[in-house]
């Protein structure tokens, strides 16, 4: 997950190259400040980028979207498209005709009002509960939430390697994560607090979490390793959060349109114009053989 706001001209350029310099397949973008439904390719570095935000026109404040990498098209099954200014999802076609959804998150800051926080909660539960059960789900984002370490009181949603305090926007998303059985990955894997951590205050120039990766708690064995890393360009604010996860995507099968082919018609050769022709060559207007 990348935050664009604080990107300098061309931002979409130097995020293609940090992800291909990090081998990433599908991020997550927040904070791009991108108008409408956009899409676009860095040909350079070879990722599609395609940003939800506000309606042409008004401020543009927040906006999120995914970055793939231009081969993967092929295997996208549901192309990204945006739930709301806040909430992007995609499908990614999987072997063994299986599906993988990613929903891609910017929650309201901490400063918003309640409202705002409940409707967010609101579309990101109807599109969760829209997901198949059988799909894979991936629920990536900057929640702007600080979910703490205590595993205890959150059994099954925080593993036993979390980071800081819990606050009101945290305890939203442990609430969400337990009533759709999902487990916040960045906890489970024992490491270093700065590979845990991914947003700088701006005061106090600590480190917190606050972007997550989301998934099912049947899927765990799936993840291999939830890590943050520094990009090498210094103009975010936030830290890439790497995800590797085990999955085999697979190309779609696209409809193709099915050309009707003539059919020979072989009763007319019984016609007098072909009787008793043996080893000759047959008129040259070849069509009339043809239910055309």
């Amino acid at each position: 997950m990348l935050d664009l706001g604080k990107c300098h001209e061309r931002r979409s350029a130097i995020v293609a190259r940090e992800l291909a310099r990090y081998d990433i397949d599908v991020a997550a973008l927040s904070e791009t400040r991108i108008s409408a439904a956009t899409q676009f390719e860095e040909r350079g570095a070879g990722y599609t980028f395609f940003c939800q935000g506000h309606p042409a026109g008004e401020v543009r404040t927040g906006g999120m979207g995914f970055a793939i990498r231009s081969t993967l098209l092929k295997s996208v099954h549901e192309v990204p498209y945006g739930i709301s200014p806040r909430l992007m999802r995609m499908q990614l076609n999987l072997e063994g005709g299986h599906t993988a959804t990613l929903i891609s998150c910017y929650a309201p800051t901490l400063g918003a009002t309640f409202e705002e926080k409940s409707l967010f909660y609101e579309q990101l539960g109807d599109a969760v509960r829209s997901t198949p059960h059988s799909h894979q789900l991936f629920v990536l984002g900057d929640f702007n939430a600080r979910v703490g370490k205590d595993h205890i009181l959150w059994p099954k949603v925080l593993g036993r390697n979390g980071v800081g305090r819990e606050n009101s926007n945290g305890t939203m998303l442990l609430v969400f994560c337990t009533e759709h059985n999902l487990v916040v990955t960045n906890t489970v894997f024992q490491q270093a607090d700065r590979k845990k951590t991914s947003w700088k205050h701006p005061r106090s120039e600590h480190w917190h979490l606050i972007d997550y990766i989301l998934i099912r708690q049947r899927d765990l064995r799936l993840a291999r390793l939830t890590k943050a890393v520094r990009a090498s360009t210094m103009w975010s604010d936030h830290r890439l959060i790497k995800m590797s996860v085990f999955l085999i995507v697979k190309p779609v099968r696209r409809p193709h349109k099915t050309v009707r082919k003539a059919k020979l018609d072989v009763t007319r050769l019984t016609e007098p114009r072909f009787s008793g022709v043996k080893n000759k060559c047959f008129p040259s207007d070849y069509s009339y053989l043809y239910n055309l």
